[in-house]
């Protein structure tokens, strides 16, 4: 059962409130450099205060470590053992503290000696005494829970001189519970006011953000929903919705969201919550990871992301496969990673004035094929160790190098006039390790307990192992024979946008004959075991093909005659690799976003469509419409209709229905016709009926592949 929901927020994300009066607690007077020294070192922002340094939100609690060595005394003990020794006595010197500033709440504080870390990051985890507790919005809380963990740390110290064990680390972090607690995320609707007024106050809180060095340059999202933390988010306060990115200072988001609301109550709109949170949009592909590190870390990427293929690797290339460039990145320090993999969105064909007959082109993401071209690198990020001494380097996608072929293709697109790069493959590289890291991992099982005297090595383990062993020599030879490869590059969007300022996104590959696959969309069983049956598409797409466009996404058209041809769309549906089928619906108001991969060009922040899944009976897809390795996923309307080109999403913290973005369908084909200046007449899904008749077709769901090119040309 969800905790109940904080009464004084009654419902709402905590926000700057007005000071109210109540007993001041006690301000310690200072009677040492040392425990100056101390005080200044503990860092508190509204809600939270911690000790040596205040970690970016999100962080996770996972098992304190078991033999990190941080002793330099002559006989090392480990953190573990100091904390096995200590950890009673600190609890309860905590408690105490804590009712010594009247912080302690009997039904709401808990206190913990536990690991925080980063999520799935197992190398950042840190041991940590974690109190949840209620905040009270006094003008002394900040100085009251600054003092609590100032005095919190000096004991600390001193019960860890006792026991000679002067550099075990320790952290302290107390954060109010409200922060701990299930949000809930859902879209604005029945508010004709908001729906004029929105694009105003979206520019209004940018201008703010914009203002503050800790937000100008950090800020990712500006976005607005129902979000709080009642179950029935239709019932939360419409918030404003802020993320930034981790350069960002927690310390001083309290002073920019007093400024947004002063703002926005000067406009009529007081009535609106508003939240800074550190959380980025990301692209909608893996991220540059291999199967590398400790094996509990592996393991829990691979199921997370879902990442190994079962059964034999499929020659065809079906609609939602995974797809990546067949090139191995290097990064900073020379060695070499995984391209981002993402998703083969379906097939569509083109035709052409100087051939009329139907050419297939896979669809998919622009940002899935750029690690294929020259002038793709990755960059050492430095920042100070959270964990312990020194600073920790962070590999990530970097800026194309300047003047490279990428730079280019990044702002002009990329055209077949141009030299092809390295083609793309399928399954992508990054499946196909980890894939084959789980088999390796299963066989070693299987042969140890073959050789263990001690264990039942039955017939039935022996077939098992013979399997594996069959599989993955099978997979490994799918590669070593380059039945890998799928297509080359044929045209691209780059990072340009329409004249309305969304994003575009889009890449075409022209697949190798033997490789094309179909557009069959999932049958009855798929939906069946995901979602409640009110959230189905049609029965008329179970098993079909894709269909072409018979609906929109675009809710601001006001042409009479497209919305007669194309009527708006509330709900839709996706098949992608990681989250495999999903289903969501639409939300209205468009945020302002910033994309890290564009960023070097300076283009702004665009305006995009937004979509929610509805919640899942199943596992997959963690309740969201997409997570990484998504990207180039084709969105559909509930008769199996094209609608979209999903290539990033978000999930706020704490929320376990995250939105994705969408690029609706019309834009890309609009925009591939564009660029061909008038070369190409027509487009359309893979087979799909001329004239916006639908077939409803079970056939082959494959097109007729041609060997002709089609000519564009660059702007």
């Amino acid at each position: 059962m969800d905790p109940d929901p904080p009464r004084h927020f009654s419902g709402a994300l905590p926000t700057p409130s007005t000071t109210t009066q109540g007993s001041r607690s006690r301000r310690r007077e200072q009677n040492s450099s040392e425990e100056s020294e101390t005080l200044s070192s503990v860092v508190c922002a509204k809600y939270r205060a911690a000790h040596p340094v205040l970690r970016p939100l999100p962080l996770e609690v996972a098992n304190l470590p078991t033999s990190t060595s941080t002793s330099t005394t002559s006989s090392s003990t480990s953190t573990s053992d100091v904390l096995d020794r200590a950890e009673d006595t600190i609890l309860e010197r905590t408690r105490e503290i804590l009712e010594q500033y009247d912080l302690f709440d009997d039904q709401k504080t808990e206190i913990n000696i536990v690991a925080r870390r980063v999520p799935n990051e197992h190398h950042t985890a840190v041991p940590t005494v974690f109190i949840l507790t209620t905040w009270v919005d006094h003008a002394d809380t900040k100085d009251t829970w600054k003092d609590a963990v100032h005095d919190l740390v000096n004991f600390i110290q001193d019960t860890f001189n006792i026991l000679g064990t002067t550099n075990t680390t320790l952290h302290v972090e107390m954060m109010a519970f409200e922060l701990s607690l299930p949000k809930y995320l859902g879209p604005v609707l029945d508010e004709p006011k908001l729906d004029t007024d929105w694009p105003k106050i979206r520019s209004l809180v940018c201008h703010c953000l914009e203002s503050y060095d800790t937000t100008c340059y950090s800020w990712q999202t500006i976005a607005i929903f129902r979000l709080g933390f009642l179950p029935d988010h239709s019932m939360n306060p419409i918030t404003v919705y802020v993320s930034v990115s981790q350069i960002s200072d927690e310390t001083q988001w309290e002073v920019i969201i007093h400024h947004i609301q002063q703002t926005l109550d000067n406009h009529g709109w007081g009535s609106l919550h508003v939240l800074i949170e550190h959380n980025t949009v990301t692209t909608s592909t893996f991220h540059l990871v291999p199967p590398e590190g400790i094996e509990d870390e592996i393991l829990e990427r691979a199921i997370d992301k879902n990442l190994v293929i079962e059964g034999k690797y499929s020659v065809p290339v079906d609609l939602g496969t995974s797809i990546s460039m067949k090139k191995n990145i290097k990064k900073a320090d020379g060695t070499l990673t995984y391209p981002m993999s993402g998703t083969l969105g379906c097939y569509i064909e083109l035709k052409t004035k100087t051939n009329t007959d139907w050419n297939v082109f896979g669809l998919t993401n622009w940002h899935v094929v750029r690690p294929g071209f020259d002038g793709f690198s990755m960059i050492t990020k430095v920042k100070k160790n959270d964990v312990g001494p020194g600073e920790v380097k962070i590999n990530d996608v970097g800026p194309a190098k300047t003047h490279s072929d990428l730079w280019k293709r990044d702002q002009k697109g990329w055209s077949p006039r141009n030299p092809a790069p390295e083609l793309a493959e399928s399954p992508s590289r990054t499946e196909h390790n980890y894939t084959i890291w789980w088999l390796k991992r299963e066989i070693k099982t299987l042969e140890d307990k073959k050789a263990d005297p001690t264990s039942q090595f039955t017939p039935e383990d022996e077939e098992d192992l013979k399997a594996l062993e069959k599989d993955r020599d099978e997979k490994i030879k799918f590669f070593d024979e380059d039945h890998n490869l799928f297509g080359r590059l044929y045209a691209g969007s780059g990072f340009r946008r329409t004249a309305n300022n969304h994003r575009l996104d889009w890449a075409l590959i022209k697949p190798s004959e033997f490789r094309q696959g179909s557009i069959f969309l999932p049958g009855r069983e798929t939906w069946k075991a995901k979602y409640p049956r009110k959230n189905w598409p049609s029965s008329e797409t179970f098993n079909r093909v894709l269909e072409g466009q018979s609906s929109s996404i675009c809710h601001e058209i006001d042409d009479e005659a497209r919305l007669n041809t194309y009527p708006l769309v509330k709900d839709a549906w996706k098949v992608g690799t990681t989250t495999e089928a999903t289903a969501g619906y639409f939300h209205k108001y468009k945020p302002f976003v910033k994309m890290t991969d564009e960023a070097y060009m300076g283009l702004g922040p665009s305006k995009e469509y937004v979509f929610q899944a509805y919640k899942s009976i199943g596992e997959k897809g963690n309740n969201t419409f997409s997570l990484p390795g998504d990207s180039g996923s084709v969105v559909f309307d509930h008769k199996g209709g094209i609608v979209g080109l999903l290539f990033s999403g978000q999930t706020p913290n704490n929320v376990r229905l995250g939105y994705s973005l969408v690029t609706p369908i019309e834009h890309v084909f609009d925009d591939i016709k564009r660029w061909s200046k008038g070369q190409i007449t027509d487009i359309r899904v893979m087979g799909a009926e001329e004239d916006g008749e639908k077939g409803g077709k079970e056939g082959d769901g494959k097109g007729k592949q041609e060997d002709q090119d089609v000519e564009m040309t660059e702007d």
